[in-house]
């Protein structure tokens, strides 16, 4: 499995002191995300993936595991290939990477709509 392999590759040839940690597909292992979990105590991380399904998959689970994680984007029309190949960072020109780790985002937390305490209100739950 290629997943992330690529993607460090472009990132690394524009920018050689970069650190990624490649998640080897869209089931990341508990591994990983120790890793991820033991980095983020000491810098910033940021979630870097590809503008697809897996891609939004494999986010969805890092952001759950270190929720402080900065998210960078690149839109799908700058990850497609020139050629033949899958939807990648890996295809993404220079001006497009530095854009997308210039305007990290940050995910807020949400606050469920409704507690426990809502659902005994209403006689759903005792």
């Amino acid at each position: 499995c290629r997943e992330g392999k690529d993607d460090t590759m472009r990132l690394k040839q524009f920018f050689p002191g970069i650190e990624t940690v490649e998640t080897n597909g869209s089931a990341v292992s508990d591994a990983v995300l120790a890793k991820l979990k033991k980095l983020a105590q000491s810098r910033e991380i940021i979630v870097f993936t590809d503008p697809d399904v897996n891609g939004e998959r494999i986010r969805r689970i890092v952001t759950e595991a270190v929720p402080t994680a900065k998210q960078a984007f690149i839109t799908r029309k700058e990850g497609e290939p020139q050629k033949k190949g899958s939807l990648g960072v890996e295809h993404a020109s220079k001006e497009a990477l530095e854009r997308a780790l210039r305007d990290l985002r940050e995910v807020q937390a949400q606050k469920a709509d409704f507690d426990y305490g809502d659902y005994v209100d209403l006689g759903l739950a005792m």
